[in-house]
């Protein structure tokens, strides 16, 4: 059965839509000779799912004997949550009743409203956050043939509407000795700054680093590394959660030798990668994290400094716009009730384009590693498809998105002590 399927998106090749937005298209049927079918369905979904294996030992007491019996078991953690689930028969009905089709080419249309509160595409090692539309052809007597093709969905998060503390400046400060034998070293003092906590991809995140190593150790290299942290939450057989820590980017800055001072500034731009999502999904949480990392000499355990920080959408305002955002209504832009055009998506609409109006609008592009395969195991599917979700990314002023280092380092004189003043213990 040689059957062409292709389905299109209405004006938007990439399929990237906001939530509340339209989605439409065309669906293209050809066939080579006349079909014997019970159906040709159409399915739109929307769901998160969250799957991870681990290694349980069980033990369990012997009858008879004075010891315990312990055992391995492999158990499957699972999780599931459902946004978008229609169907709609194109061709034939529930019944089940078979049609003959004459050869030729087909084509039918499709439009649904996508609901405000969806959460945003995202595809990782334990799970993911997926939408599709699925052309399902039901055959009488043999597998059903599956064609399906992947969208971006994007809920808005404007920082401007976020928590006020997105804007003022975080430092963290920590304090470590190390074990020489039965003695302890003299302190090194690390600290860490940012100007705010809310970001866009393709902003740049300046990082302040200064350390004071009044110790014998030295310290080879600072590492300035963006994490990002994902929580996958089951739902059977239990409820559990299991954290995932991924490496995004990571810059070193170079050594601080014994009893020697160091200062880092660094700049590194923010690549495709989804916003924050804490509230709209219940089975996966995105957050991200600047770690910034000192790697002592020798087996002592490393000092680690670390900044929570916020990804969203929409760019924090420039000050000097003095706009009072927290009187505007929402940060979600309001569904349209016309079809999504390419030019929506280049130019989204959102409460917020006057307080960032020196700024052009995003470009969006294909998150860093994210690409996947959509056919499903047992699934009898047309041709292979790949998705890689698409996250917009902001065009700012080239002298700020360039990545740097400026290293101040030099020596302490003997007896000098930390000159730390608030100090946050881990």
């Amino acid at each position: 059965m040689v059957v062409k399927c292709e389905i299109k998106f209405d004006n938007n090749p990439n399929g990237i839509y906001f939530a509340g937005q339209t989605l439409s298209g065309t669906v293209e049927l050809t066939f080579d000779k006349p079909k014997k079918l019970r159906g040709l369905i159409l399915k739109i979904e929307g769901f998160a799912k969250v799957h991870w294996t681990e290694r349980e030992r069980r033990s369990r007491f012997q009858s008879g004997q004075n010891h315990h019996a312990t055992n391995q078991k492999i158990v499957n953690y699972n999780g599931r949550e459902d946004y978008l689930n229609s169907v709609t028969y194109l061709i034939g009905g529930p019944e089940g009743n078979q049609i003959e089709v004459e050869p030729g080419t087909y084509q039918y249309n499709f439009q649904s409203v996508l609901p405000p509160l969806l959460p945003t595409s995202f595809e990782a090692k334990h799970g993911h956050i997926r939408y599709l539309v699925n052309v399902v052809i039901d055959r009488p007597w043999k597998f059903d043939l599956t064609y399906k093709l992947a969208f971006t969905v994007i809920k808005q998060l404007d920082l401007n509407y976020e928590n006020p503390a997105l804007r003022i400046p975080t430092k963290v400060e920590k304090i470590d000795t190390f074990f020489c034998g039965f003695c302890k070293t003299a302190p090194v003092y690390m600290a860490a700054s940012i100007p705010m906590s809310g970001f866009v991809p393709g902003q740049n995140i300046p990082v302040c680093i200064e350390i004071n190593n009044e110790s014998r150790i030295a310290i080879d290299d600072v590492k300035v590394s963006l994490k990002k942290l994902v929580c996958y939450h089951s739902q059977t057989p239990k409820m559990k959660t299991k954290e995932e820590i991924i490496s995004v980017k990571e810059i070193r800055s170079g050594e601080v030798r014994k009893r020697s001072k160091g200062k880092f500034d660094q700049r590194f731009a923010i690549p495709p990668l989804p916003p924050s999502n804490t509230n709209y999904c219940r089975v996966i949480n995105v957050s991200y994290e600047i770690h910034v990392t000192a790697k002592v000499s020798g087996l002592h355990v490393n000092p680690v400094l670390k900044l929570p920080i916020t990804l969203g959408t929409v760019p924090l305002s420039s000050p000097q716009n003095n706009l009072n955002v927290s009187q505007q209504s929402s940060s979600t832009p309001s569904p349209t009730g016309n079809l999504l055009t390419f030019s929506d998506i280049l130019h989204p609409q959102s409460n917020t384009q006057e307080t960032n109006r020196e700024l052009p609008p995003p470009s969006y592009h294909e998150a860093m590693g994210s690409a996947v395969q959509l056919n499903e195991e047992g699934e009898h599917s047309m041709g292979t498809r790949t998705f890689n979700p698409m996250y917009p990314v902001y065009s700012f002023e080239t002298n700020q998105m360039m990545e740097s280092t400026t290293t101040l380092n030099h020596e302490l004189p003997p007896g000098s002590v930390s000159d730390s003043a608030i100090i946050q213990k881990y």
